[in-house]
């Protein structure tokens, strides 16, 4: 019980939905290759399972509605003016712009 819900997760307990967890993983990505061959089932990201095709696994819409997930940058208010903080955020912002847009 030390392990502090996803927002997804803190959504499920607040409409009252018991999850009995098997395991955890540090990304979406092994998701399905975990799942495969099991009678388990778990909330993955969209896009994951539209770019991960794995033979025998499928997605399916929750039966309840989630919230959207918004990714946000923070950074002290020193590394503003950096030079390379700059050129780090804004190739962070590109690739969020180009994911976002193939969607």
């Amino acid at each position: 019980m030390d392990r502090q819900f996803n927002l997804a997760g803190q959504h499920l307990a607040r409409a009252g939905v018991n999850r009995k967890i098997a395991a955890t993983v540090e990304s979406f990505v092994l998701v399905p290759f975990l799942l495969r061959g099991t009678n388990l089932i778990s909330l993955v990201l969209e896009r994951a399972i539209q770019k991960l095709a794995v033979p025998g696994i499928a997605g399916f819409e929750p039966p309840l509605s989630l919230p959207d997930i918004h990714e946000r940058m923070f950074w002290h208010p020193r590394h503003t003016s950096d030079q390379a903080h700059i050129w780090l955020r804004d190739r962070i912002s590109e690739a969020a712009a180009s994911i976002a847009r193939v969607e």
